[in-house]
């Protein structure tokens, strides 16, 4: 198997990793919540949203994810997409930027928590490079 097939076995085995996981992410990522009132990502956020809140995070963590199998303008297309509808919904209930740009931070957290942990677990030889490799696409 040449270097190229080997990253891409990786960003496969990778991916489905985090697919599988994107449910564990969204539970590690509400426990970083606070409460502040009003708020959609706040630990006292009403059931519904916050419910609608998690599917929308989960759905983003397969979408970063998804970035590993796709090239830059696909996932440009599909990150688009995902803002496009995502940011709707914060305008709609009034989430301030300064929520928004937190849970940003927190969900690169978690993310990346996950990347270390597949890293440490992965029956494969993963190197920095390829840890670079996946900070890279990801965003």
């Amino acid at each position: 198997m040449d270097e190229g097939e080997l990253m891409e076995d990786k960003n496969r085995s990778l991916y489905n990793y985090l697919v599988e996981k994107a449910p564990d992410m969204t539970k590690d990522w509400r426990s970083f919540q606070v409460v502040k009132a009003g708020s959609d990502y706040s630990a006292d956020a009403p059931l519904e949203r916050a419910r609608k809140v998690e599917e929308q995070n989960t759905k983003y963590f397969r979408t970063v994810a998804k970035s590993l199998l796709q090239t830059e303008e696909e996932m440009k297309e599909t990150i688009a997409n995902w803002t496009k509808q995502t940011s709707a919904d914060r305008v709609k209930s009034r989430t301030s930027l300064v929520d928004v740009q937190r849970n940003l931070s927190i969900f690169r957290k978690v993310y990346w928590m996950h990347i270390k942990r597949f890293a440490e677990t992965a029956d494969l030889d993963i190197k920095a490079g390829d840890i670079f490799h996946w900070q890279e696409v990801s965003y």
